[in-house]
């Protein structure tokens, strides 16, 4: 990525903090509709800046045309980071159709089975040839207000990798506090896979949940990666390898898998070559 880029996006990111916060709800609150119309206008004009800008790089005619557009797209994205965090959390209703939102954009909201969690989460465009994602998540706390928290933004400094997916479930364990929240990434040009984590809703914040426990350490996220050309996939944290099988039939079909057992509890399994290998319970 041009470092000029970088630079702007952490520069312009450092306004925008990780940490909780809590919504003022004496402010004026927009309509749903209108809320929801600026939510997709913005997510729309992301969309079309992405396809502009894939253009310009693969017909690699015009180095200036893609600056341009590399800047108008991080503004943009800044505009919808901002938008979600702090206007759109100030909605009336925290639950709320997502159709006609997924029928006009990319953009990708997940909520919880309890409607209590929900998440944002967008592919920035920033990245090149890597996927370079925004994920943001709010919750509703027992009082009714609605609180945001930006787990990851394209260049964010204090935000970790492990967020950098496009959230595809999100599973409340057991009636409890805690989340299961899957994801999807491109890691490296020829390995793809899932992130997977765990939060929980603690006394107005959203905190990680350490609930892997692997040898000595204990995690609150794991990685499954698929190497298309090796045909292997591997279950890893950012710095060790805790799972590895190779010469599978048909890595496509490696997925993280979750259910709940009779007993009500969550079950997170590996699906591959159509066996199953349990990873928490």
């Amino acid at each position: 990525m041009n470092m000029k880029i970088v630079f702007s996006i952490a520069l312009l990111l450092l306004n925008y903090s990780c940490s909780s916060r809590k919504v003022n709800h004496s402010a004026a609150l927009s309509t749903e509709r209108e809320l929801k119309s600026t939510l997709t206008s913005l997510m729309q004009s992301i969309d079309e800046l992405k396809f502009d800008l894939d253009e310009k790089r693969i017909n690699n005619f015009d180095p200036e045309g893609v600056v341009e557009l590399e800047e108008a797209l991080l503004t943009r994205n800044m505009q919808l980071i901002k938008f979600i965090h702090e206007v759109f959390s100030k909605r009336k209703a925290f639950s709320f159709s997502t159709k006609e939102l997924a029928a006009h954009s990319s953009l990708k909201i997940v909520f919880s089975d309890d409607k209590r969690l929900c998440s944002f989460s967008w592919d920035s465009g920033l990245g090149g040839t890597m996927d370079q994602h925004v994920l943001i998540c709010q919750f509703q706390e027992p009082n009714k207000a609605i609180s945001s928290k930006i787990l990851y933004a394209a260049g964010m400094i204090k935000c970790k990798q492990r967020y950098n997916c496009i959230a595809t479930s999100i599973r409340n364990i057991a009636h409890t506090n805690a989340y299961f929240l899957l994801g999807t990434n491109q890691f490296e040009s020829n390995t793809i896979g899932e992130s997977a984590f765990f939060l929980a809703i603690n006394s107005g914040k959203l905190d990680e949940m350490n609930a892997l426990k692997c040898a000595e350490k204990a995690a609150n996220y794991f990685f499954l990666k698929r190497d298309l050309i090796n045909n292997s996939y591997t279950i890893e944290l950012e710095d060790e390898i805790l799972l590895e099988k190779r010469n599978l039939t048909d890595i496509y079909s490696v997925n993280i898998n979750t259910n709940f057992s009779g007993e009500n509890k969550l079950e997170i399994f590996i699906q591959a070559d159509n066996a199953k290998e349990l990873i928490w319970s």
